[in-house]
């Protein structure tokens, strides 16, 4: 269709259209400033006086509205051609800040010690994705990959929450090979929870105090009900699936991908000193030096309760269907299913 006419077509619509418009306030009756208003895939944002303003063509819509620190409300209205309808808000705060996006996803790193609420699935589609991963002048020889800079590190870890609202978390890509500490977050010491992560892909560094893994490169908090999706690559040791290195608790997590690492390479973690129970993973693990299990490579701390299902092709010895090697861990209670072990 050429300019001229989606030109036309566009006039022609706006002929019949109609406005909604109002006001966006908390609880308290102050405006609520940058609120996310979207109506039939159309966004805008309010003032400093909490005031929006959207065309649309006449029809019955969806008004979906959603700030940083407020939960989202939705209403319904009918829009009639040459009309103006009238649509206020009122909307609750938050227990914490709302993830709406991955701009607010990247936002946690500034607030570090307080909760998080996912409230919308986000993936290539979300707002902000370009921003963070992808290409920049892919017309050129010199083009430069965007990357995700993992939230948090060793000296000003993550201590909030996260409550991912069993929302999705779709298309994560980190590529980091020369960095210690590597995933979604570089080092947790708060609360993970009810999170979904698919079709992720990460490649870190690690290291003996350090670790590459999708959801973090270091766990020193609670990660829980979790479930993970995607392929890892580790250029030194401390590679899992989900985290590199454990000294936290890890509960009720699923992993479903590959791991690729040098060594103390794991399904689920790939050195562990803290305590892991209740896990699930379908796993296809390489460790070029050995050290590899279904669930953790190098443990010295608790793995209990679980279901691996593994394939293992390793260059040394040291491997296990649930660990690679054990020094002085407690092993419990665990349903193991190896497919292939290669050393």
């Amino acid at each position: 269709m050429s300019g001229i006419i989606r030109q036309v077509i566009d006039l022609i619509k706006s002929k019949f259209a109609g406005t909604v418009e109002g006001t966006i306030k908390d609880k308290n009756g102050e405006p609520i400033e940058n609120a996310v208003v979207m109506i039939n895939n159309k966004r805008t944002y309010t003032n400093q006086k909490g005031e929006y303003e959207i065309e649309v063509e006449s029809g019955t819509y969806d008004i979906e509205v959603s700030s940083f620190e407020h939960l989202p409300s939705k209403k319904a209205v009918a829009v009639e051609r040459f009309s103006a309808k009238f649509v206020n808000f009122e909307l609750e705060e938050s227990d914490g800040k709302v993830i709406r996006n991955w701009n607010d996803l990247n936002k946690i790193r500034d607030y570090l010690d307080e909760k998080f609420t996912i409230v919308k699935d986000l993936d290539e589609e979300t707002k902000g994705y370009s921003t963070y991963f992808g290409t920049e002048d892919t017309d050129s020889e010199n083009a430069t990959i965007k990357r995700w800079e993992p939230i948090g590190d060793s000296r000003d870890s993550f201590t909030g929450e996260i409550h991912g609202n069993q929302k999705e978390v779709e298309g994560l890509i980190i590529n980091r090979s020369g960095e210690e500490n590597v995933g979604l977050f570089a080092v947790n010491d708060g609360e993970i929870r009810n999170l979904r992560v698919k079709g992720a892909s990460v490649t870190g560094l690690g290291g003996q105090t350090n670790g590459t893994g999708i959801i973090s490169g270091v766990n020193t908090g609670t990660i829980y009900n979790v479930d993970v999706e995607g392929n890892v690559t580790g250029a030194k040791i401390n590679t899992g699936g989900v985290v590199g290195r454990n000294d936290g608790q890890i509960d009720e997590v699923h992993f479903i991908g590959s791991i690729d690492g040098i060594k103390r390479v794991g399904g689920i973690v790939g050195q562990n000193y803290g305590r892991i129970v209740n896990v699930e993973s379908e796993n296809n693990i390489t460790a070029d030096d050995g050290v590899a299990g279904g669930i953790v490579g190098y443990n010295r701390g608790e793995v209990k309760g679980g279901n691996i299902d593994t394939t293992i092709n390793s260059g040394d010895g040291k491997v296990g269907g649930v660990i690679g090697e054990n020094k002085n861990g407690e092993i419990a209670e665990l349903d193991v299913d190896v497919s292939t072990l290669t050393i």
